[in-house]
């Protein structure tokens, strides 16, 4: 006698193969998500986080006026994105290049598609707004 291993049904499993786990297609589903729910839970808590930098990267670059040539480029305080609430270690992808030291260490921080920044100064960013390039056929 085989039980579902559903653990919110356990119920006897009368027929189908003889290594059968699941009674039906929807316990196993059900299963499955109570099993993966800790990684969906974390993965989503940080893509909420990484929405929330590229709004406050967003909104950085359309309220602060650009005071060097590149008029798509903005130097922003670390501790003024800090307050804001920006989150250093959540970015979508970072690049390393090396510099020359022992070890690599990071040079430009890709946050989306529109927004890339870059430490120029111990305490500052550059926050740069880069065009989508056109899709190729």
């Amino acid at each position: 006698m085989k039980f579902c291993r559903n653990p919110k049904c356990g119920a006897l499993i009368t027929y189908g193969r003889s290594d059968k786990k699941f009674c039906n297609a929807s316990c196993k589903s059900a299963a499955d998500r109570i099993k993966n729910q800790p990684t969906i839970k974390k993965l989503q808590y940080q893509n909420i986080i990484i929405k929330r930098n590229d709004k406050i990267l967003e909104h950085c670059f359309n309220n602060i006026n650009p005071n060097n040539s590149n008029p798509m480029a903005r130097i922003v305080h670390r501790d003024a994105l800090e307050a804001m609430g920006l989150e250093e270690n959540y970015f979508r992808m970072i690049l390393f290049e090396d510099i020359g030291r022992l070890k690599k260490s990071p040079i430009c921080y890709t946050i989306n598609y529109k927004l890339t920044i870059h430490p120029v100064f111990d305490d500052f960013f550059l926050v740069i707004k880069t065009s989508p390039e056109k899709n190729r056929k």
